[in-house]
């Protein structure tokens, strides 16, 4: 690695390394983000409302119709309300992934209000001056 005080490169060796823990698969996966919106559940949403759409164009049937406004609007509710209103606490610590013990990003030093644009366990997921991060469910007001 390189040590910025000396101004040099050191060489790294392991010796004695115990209980070094590795990623689950489950934080792996948000090293990659992937678009959400492609959910499967999302997919199974968007047939069924192509599937009520036939029915109600073919047999004009106004109970399919009904269920496709339904659909639709619950289509929209699921896009559009993905964000959650979180209050910081003095000194919340913005981690680098949802675990406990994940690098520390930077703290945010006063109460802040802000919107989590999305929610794994007990942490937010929060976009701070152009930077991703985690903050937990114990550093803020949301209990």
């Amino acid at each position: 690695y390189f040590d910025i005080n000396k101004h040099e490169f050191i060489p790294l060796s392991i010796k004695n390394a115990i209980n070094i823990e590795s990623f689950d698969d489950e934080i792996k996966e948000d090293l990659n983000p992937k678009s959400s919106f492609l959910k499967i559940t999302n997919i199974l949403l968007f047939i069924l409302l192509g599937i009520f759409l036939l029915i109600t164009l073919i047999k004009r049937s106004y109970f399919a119709a009904i269920i496709s406004c339904l659909l639709l609007g619950f289509i929209v509710y699921r896009i559009f309300s993905n964000t959650y209103s979180i209050k910081t606490l003095p000194n919340a610590r913005v981690l680098i992934q949802p675990t406990h013990n994940s690098t520390e990003l930077f703290v945010i030093t006063n109460p802040t209000k802000l919107e989590a644009i999305d929610k794994k366990n007990d942490y937010y997921k929060v976009n701070i001056d152009s930077k991703v991060g985690w903050i937990s469910r114990n550093d803020t007001n949301k209990r």
